[in-house]
């Protein structure tokens, strides 16, 4: 072996050190300074245990390049330490002025600083990061961006605004409230897919705090592959809505009954209000929205029949009634209501003809909801600049968040709870017995006077 001068002391110098464990012999991999055990030349290679040069194949193996082997097994604490040294030649070193390449493997201890461009043609990769890698560990307003075959921003990083664009290098123009991510140029379809196994579910989550129970987020949407529906959650998580697989929904239910709708559709966009919408493929067979009491047992409906007809039910079959009385006296109770004529305090310029619900409610009850001026407590509840109710049960720390995104209006308030009347309403329809039974008492009346 050709060597410059006329020892390997010209040549390059590298050691390792290893603090061994009881009865250890063999030594390889990285030292206690993290750089792996290789060496070119046996011949050139000192070993030392606890500062004493040992004698090559006497007290010590090295053949493999990569490993030396004691005779001997080292006591707990022993340094081993290994000098190698390798030669160098000069067709094989780069230019620190005019630079160069290198054909094979180049192995580095310490830093590599780079003030330019660092350019990599083959493949890169990281692997026994201690640390994990930074990327503008500085802090910087730089940007970071991954090109993919056909988009230049198929990664963007916007280091100035804190937000990443997929596919798109201008994530900070959006909303405000909403720049964090940014999928999509506009330019074609886009979208995020959540891949799941089948049996699991696919989630999103929306949290205000961290936690290690998975179901305590401010809310979700959940997809479960299982059995094929998707969830809509609120308030920590609790499930409010839900879309089952043959596409009903249900509200504050997990389970459908036989004839829940399919395909109901809330629309507002063409009245002043919300219209529960159902559609068939033809004028014929009817759609039902039905009720049920505690007990599961259908108590009324709402059916629609052919094209235009609506018809509202309430159960009335013998089979569910007991303690049947006919001889009652409804002209008395009749007399006793007081129709008026008057307008809504909202609606000043409509006059309409009714009834006070309080004055009905000891002649007809069951016509009446609710207690005169009874009121009730609403907390953590947002009013207007008027001081009307815009909302309630949203904590004080929420609201302020929501002033801060411009999801609350500057001028709205907070407060704790507010009293608020709890209104009386009346079901007109439930008059209508006493209506009849009038009706036949008065023509019994008649017949009788008309046949004195």
């Amino acid at each position: 072996m050709a060597y410059i001068g006329t020892s390997p002391s010209n040549g390059v110098r590298r050691r390792f050190v290893y603090v061994a464990t009881a009865n250890q012999t063999s030594f390889s991999g990285n030292d206690e300074n993290g750089i792996s055990l290789v060496y070119v030349d046996v011949a050139y290679l000192d070993v030392y245990q606890n500062g004493v040069k040992l004698k090559s194949v006497d007290d010590y193996a090295s053949t493999t390049g990569t490993s030396v082997v004691l005779v001997q097994g080292a006591s707990a604490d022993d340094v081993v330490e290994i000098i190698a040294y390798d030669v160098f030649s000069v067709g094989d070193t780069v230019s620190a002025k005019d630079g160069g390449s290198f054909g094979g493997n180049v192995g580095m201890a310490g830093t590599l600083a780079v003030t330019g461009t660092l350019g990599v043609t083959g493949d890169s990769t990281f692997s026994n990061i201690a640390g994990g890698v930074v990327f503008n560990e500085a802090s910087a307003d730089v940007d970071f961006r991954v090109e993919s075959n056909g988009n230049a921003n198929m990664v963007f990083v916007d280091g100035g605004n804190d937000a990443i664009g997929i596919g798109n290098n201008t994530p900070a123009s959006f909303f405000a409230g909403s720049t964090d991510l940014v999928v999509g140029s506009g330019a074609g379809a886009r979208g995020i897919t959540i891949f799941s196994a089948a049996d699991a579910t696919g989630n999103i989550k929306f949290a205000d705090a961290t936690t290690n129970d998975a179901t305590k987020t401010a809310g979700g949407i959940r997809y479960d592959h299982t059995n094929n529906f998707m969830r809509f959650d609120t308030n920590d998580g609790s499930e409010r809505l839900r879309i089952d697989s043959a596409g009903r929904i249900l509200i504050g239910t997990t389970s459908a009954i036989a004839t829940c709708l399919i395909g109901t559709v809330f629309d507002g966009t063409n009245f002043n209000g919300h219209v529960l919408k159902t559609t068939r493929s033809a004028n014929t067979g009817s759609n039902y929205a039905v009720f049920l009491n505690a007990a599961g047992a259908v108590t009324g409906n709402i059916q629609q029949n052919g094209t235009t007809s609506v018809s509202f039910g309430t159960s009335s079959d013998y089979r569910l009634k007991e303690n049947v009385v006919t001889d009652w006296d409804a002209t008395t109770r009749l007399k006793q209501l007081k129709p008026s004529r008057f307008n809504f305090i909202a609606d000043a310029d409509t006059t309409v003809d009714g009834f006070i619900a309080h004055e009905v409610s000891s002649i007809v009850p069951e016509a009446i909801t609710g207690a005169k001026d009874a009121t009730e407590s609403m907390a953590n509840v947002v009013l207007n600049a008027d001081g009307t109710r815009l909302t309630d049960d949203v904590t004080q720390e929420k609201w302020i968040q929501g002033k801060a995104a411009e999801t609350y209006a500057s001028d709205t308030t907070w407060v704790a709870s507010q009293t608020v009347p709890k209104y009386q309403s009346i079901d007109q329809s439930k008059i209508v017995p006493l209506l009849v039974k009038t009706i036949l008492e008065l023509e019994a009346r008649i017949t009788a006077l008309e046949g004195e």
